[in-house]
């Protein structure tokens, strides 16, 4: 998975040429990114191509590569609430479908 991230950051960046350092920054950035995107919503997302946090970290890692990483937050403030309330209803309906099924084998 990680490395098909690179591929994907490489492209977006227009990054043509190999090189182990570039990569190596690279990595550092995607990593940093998906700390920074796990961490902002208290989840495990799985960066699947074409999710919202995909992007969105794609879009993190552009910033990294350009030394704006304060302006990401700023500038995209409007997609990571997005992906919080997300999160957040979904591990609501997470739950109370848990506690449905735990009611439910209390009656039994």
């Amino acid at each position: 998975m990680g490395e098909q991230i690179l591929v994907a950051l490489k492209d977006n960046l227009q990054i043509t040429w190999e090189d182990e350092t570039t990569n190596r920054t690279l990595m550092r950035y995607i990593t940093a990114s998906k700390t920074f995107l796990n961490g902002l919503c208290e989840t495990e997302f799985s960066f699947v191509e074409g999710s919202v946090e995909y992007e969105l970290l794609l879009e993190r890692c552009r910033y990294a590569w350009n030394n704006a990483t304060d302006e990401f937050e700023p500038n995209f403030q409007r997609d990571l609430k997005r992906l919080i309330l997300r999160t957040a209803v979904s591990k609501r309906k997470v739950g109370e479908e848990i506690e449905q099924t735990e009611g439910a084998s209390d009656v039994e």
